[in-house]
This record gives structure tokens, C-alpha cells and sequence, in this order.
């Protein structure tokens, strides 16, 4: 699905033509149909079905100008943002094919944010894709930002991989009332950091940290509940925890942790 009333996916406004040549649903859409932007190394008759095609150079610009008409179905490739993909508009969702689906940077800017500047962004989220930052100069893989007082509520993150930056899930003094997050949190420069938080309420879903020298940190006004998270899903002050079912973590009274669970 491109854009409603267009026939580039048979007339069905919630299909994109895969990869792998057949037309596939858009999962997870909010805000009605999304427009189908294309990866360079895309295949050609997926391009040809695209509404705009990246040229694997300041790859933001062209997702950031569908995102304000629109929620975004990126493709199998890889796509290389010259500065943060932004989103400042609410029901908007970017979602990609899978790991197929890699946003690459070694840029010192966040690789995704998500800003509530001039409204509060409801329903809002970004599934399906891998963030890979290379190098130790990328900040933050995912990031939330406001401006004045509104907030971000019931964001959604499945099947994400965080990968590589300083911050892989970055909200600070910026309210985010429901977080549902599911996805991998993985390696890092030292001092890396899986989430790193100070406000919000988080339901994490199959959740893996890998290879993080801290896997969340959070300080402030913060809520988390794991939910049949993976092995690796774990919070302690030694980070070897398990912990099962629907489970709060309670942090102890310094202010950055240690972190335990709450029997």
C-alpha cells in the first residue's frame, strides 16, 4: 500500500510488493495506509512499486517527508540516514520486513527519534527493522524527545533490534505512558547502555540484552514489567537474574539501582 486510491498494490492500499514478488500486508499499520519507501539495494521491480526510492545517501530526507503524510513501510535492504530519521506526528508507525530491513549509521545524531514538539504523539511506533549503529560516535539507536509538556503514549516497538550505539533506547524528560517494547538490545561501545531512561511506564515483551555493559538504566519516574521475556531478559545488579512471567522490577533507593526483583 502506497497511498490511498493508488493501484501500485492492486488497488489495496494496505499491501507492498515484497521482495520475494508478491504483495504482503502491512502489519501493524496505524493511521491508514503507509507509503512504501524503498531501499537503494532494493530489487528493481520493488522499486518500481515504491512511492520514492532512497539513493543510500541522506536516506532521512525521503523517509522524514513520507513520515509527515504518513506511516512508512520501509523494504528489504539497507538504508543510510544522514542525520535522525524524525517523526513529530502522531498515529504514524515506521515498519520494516525483518532484519532484512537495516538502518545504518555511524553518525554522532540519533538514528531514530521520535519528538513530541508540538502535540503529544499518540499511537505511534516502529517495528520489524534493525538499527545498526557502527563506530562509538552514534549516540542513541531509538530516541524520545518533547518539547513544553506533551508526551508520548502507547508507543509500540516489536520486533526491533538496537544495535551498537552509546543508548540503544534513549527517553529522557520525556513522558512516555505505555511503552510496549519486544525486540534485542545488543552490543556497544564501553559503557554501553540498553535502556536508558528517567520517565516513563515500559512492558517489555521477549526482550534480549545482549552484550551490554548495562542493560537498562533508569533513574526517576520510571515503571517496567517484563512480561515471558527470553533468558537474557534479565535486571540485577549482576545482570544474571532470570526472571519469568509478569514480573515488576523494583529499584532500591540509589538512584541509579542496583536493580533486583520483586518475588
Amino acid at each position: 500500500g502506497v497511498i490511498e486510491g493508488h493501484d501500485w498494490a492492486g488497488g489495496d492500499p494496505d499491501k507492498y510488493l515484497s521482495e520475494d514478488g508478491t504483495f504482503k500486508t502491512i502489519t501493524g499499520t496505524v493511521g491508514g495506509a503507509a507509503l512504501v519507501i524503498a531501499a537503494s539495494d532494493a530489487p528493481t521491480y520493488v522499486k518500481d512499486h515504491a512511492y520514492d526510492v532512497c539513493t543510500g545517501t541522506n536516506d532521512h530526507v525521503k523517509i522524514n517527508d513520507a513520515l509527515a503524510l504518513g506511516s512508512v513501510q520501509l523494504t528489504t535492504g539497507h538504508y543510510y540516514p544522514g542525520d535522525s530519521i524524525l517523526n513529530q506526528v502522531t498515529n504514524r508507525l515506521i515498519n520494516g520486513e525483518g532484519n532484512q530491513t537495516q538502518i545504518t549509521t555511524s553518525g554522532a545524531f540519533p538514528v531514530v527519534r521520535f519528538h513530541a514538539a508540538t502535540v503529544s504523539l499518540v499511537s505511534c511506533g516502529i517495528s520489524n527493522l534493525a538499527i545498526v549503529a557502527t563506530g562509538s560516535n552514534v549516540p542513541a539507536c531509538l530516541k524520545f524527545t518533547r518539547s513544553g509538556a506533551n508526551e508520548i503514549t502507547q508507543f509500540l516497538s516489536t520486533h526491533v533490534n538496537l544495535v551498537g550505539a552509546q543508548k540503544q533506547l534513549w527517553v529522557l524528560d520525556t513522558p512516555i505512558r505505555y511503552h510496549s517494547l519486544g525486540g534485542s538490545f545488543e552490543y556497544g561501545p564501553a559503557g554501553a547502555v540498553g535502556i536508558y531512561a528517567n520517565i516513563g511506564d515500559f512492558v517489555l515483551y521477549s526482550t534480549w540484552f545482549e552484550s551490554m555493559e548495562r542493560r537498562i538504566d533508569a533513574f526517576g519516574d520510571c515503571s517496567f514489567r517484563l512480561v515471558s521475556p527470553k533468558t537474557a531478559n534479565i535486571v540485577s545488579p549482576d545482570g544474571l537474574t532470570q526472571v519469568l512471567g509478569y514480573t515488576p522490577i523494583v529499584k532500591e533507593d540509589d538512584a541509579r539501582g542496583p536493580w533486583y526483583v520483586k518475588e
